[in-house]
């Protein structure tokens, strides 16, 4: 019995079960002695209670997803302790640094980046980094409000090194991650989907294939050119072991939710 009861779900169970247990012996035991309106209530207790655990059970795993686990859950102690921390901040910047500087090394034709013919430079470095943090901050607030749950934002799985964007616990984990493009340029896209698949995949392999993966592309050049960027960034990923669930979204239309 105590074996049986060691993980929260299990605790819930007999709890439930030790509850229809005295409703059953309270009906059998006083059946005989109880008026109408009693049995009524107990009839009526018996029917609506599996109802308000179901929805107890819903509100939890919605909310409380990781909180449902125990250590025996999981493959190893180990496993329990890391199964997500969030990723030191200085390593958030390097990231991000990095994900500016390519964007400053791509020789881009200045009409695309923004639809004024007279701007011939791509911002500074500095402006580019800003603009890349406020879209993925802007990305994941967006799933929040869609989702209705709080993200755990730059985290890493495990001890495995897969980093994503925000985490959302429910039903089942939704990993998310937030790719900025400020140019329709295919090597950016490339080297964004590679990374993706790659993270994706051994995601997938940790979960069990039991996690949803979205990626979110905010771009911030003109509508006219995102249909075949959207289409081949279609193509790359349906090749992906991990199914990744994809959105395109305009930097314009994040700016207008806030």
């Amino acid at each position: 019995m105590f074996n049986f009861v060691k993980t929260p779900i299990t605790v819930i169970g007999a709890f439930i079960s030790l509850i229809y247990g005295c409703a059953n012996w309270l009906l059998s035991s006083t059946v005989t002695h109880l008026n109408i309106d009693q049995v009524w209530f107990v009839l009526g207790f018996i029917v609506v209670f599996p109802f308000v655990v179901l929805f107890v059970f819903y509100w939890i795993l919605t909310r409380h997803h990781i909180k449902l686990y125990a250590p025996s859950d999981f493959r190893s102690d180990a496993t329990w302790m890391d199964f997500v921390r969030p990723v030191p901040s200085a390593e958030v910047e390097k990231e991000l640094s990095q994900a500016a500087q390519a964007w400053s090394d791509e020789k881009v034709d200045p009409v695309k980046i923004n639809e004024s013919p007279n701007t011939t430079t791509i911002p500074p470095l500095t402006q580019i980094r800003h603009r890349i943090s406020v879209a993925t901050d802007r990305a994941i607030q967006k799933f929040e409000r869609e989702f209705n749950v709080r993200a755990e934002r730059e985290i890493e799985i495990g001890n495995t090194g897969i980093r994503f964007d925000a985490l959302f616990y429910g039903l089942r984990p939704t990993l998310l991650e937030v790719i900025v493009l400020l140019t329709p340029s295919t090597a950016q896209s490339n080297a964004s989907i590679d990374k993706i698949v790659d993270r994706s995949s051994r995601a997938g392999h940790y979960f069990r294939n039991q996690v949803r993966i979205i990626v979110v592309v905010v771009y911030s050049f003109s509508n006219k050119v995102v249909f075949p960027i959207e289409k081949h960034w279609r193509e790359r990923l349906s090749a992906s072991y991990q199914p990744i669930e994809l959105r395109f979204v305009g930097e314009t239309e994040l700016d207008t939710e806030q």
